[in-house]
């Protein structure tokens, strides 16, 4: 079942399921399948450091340890800033209609995209239909799950259909024709490339 949400513009809601768009997904894939010699594939595996486990694929992915071997569940991490203290943890935005903001085209350069997400547009309120078909952007906070992150959503629309982007605003580092450059070393030292040698 496709993932939903929901978001709200003038007192009207409307409801989107979301197909998140990849590589793949817009131009094929191809995999390579290793055989063993009965013809069965072959499954990743690794040896511990002292040899004692083999480790299949998705197991390292099923648990917290510490140095002593204790298990640890995913609810019982805590986010800890850069000062030290418990971080402000976001809880899942999709379970309620958010209002949604005018979004520039600026606002959307800004952000470090993460994903983005075909919609299925069935259930869009007209006034939000009006306004996307018109060529304007909205944002809203999103957060799919409980997280120490929130996400920036952009809603917009164009000729193909109606899309999310997904992502978090970017803080570029600005050069400028003043400033000079720092000194990546001397290069004379290096060897002389001789190209007969190729």
């Amino acid at each position: 079942m496709a993932r939903t949400f929901a978001v709200a513009l003038d007192g009207s809601e409307s409801v989107f399921a979301m197909t998140k768009l990849d590589r793949a997904r817009l131009y094929g894939s191809r995999r390579r399948l290793v055989l063993d010699r009965v013809g069965e594939p072959c499954r990743r595996a690794e040896l511990t450091d002292d040899g004692a486990l083999v480790l299949q694929q998705g197991m390292v992915a099923q648990g917290y340890f510490d140095e002593s071997g204790t298990q640890f569940s995913l609810s019982d991490l805590v986010g800890i800033g850069a000062d030290g203290e418990p971080a402000t943890r976001f809880e899942k935005t999709t379970d309620s209609a958010q209002t949604l903001e005018p979004a520039s085209p600026e606002d959307i350069l800004d952000l470090d995209l993460q994903a983005a997400y075909a919609l299925d547009d069935d259930q869009v309120a007209p006034s939000l239909r009006r306004a996307l078909d018109a060529g304007e952007c909205f944002s809203f906070a999103y957060v799919d799950r409980g997280s120490y992150r929130q996400a920036t959503a952009v809603l917009l629309a164009n000729d193909e259909g109606t899309f999310l982007l997904l992502g978090h605003p970017a803080k570029p580092n600005w050069a400028e024709l003043q400033t000079v450059g720092g000194d990546e070393g001397d290069d004379a030292d290096d060897d002389d490339l001789d190209f007969e040698m190729f």
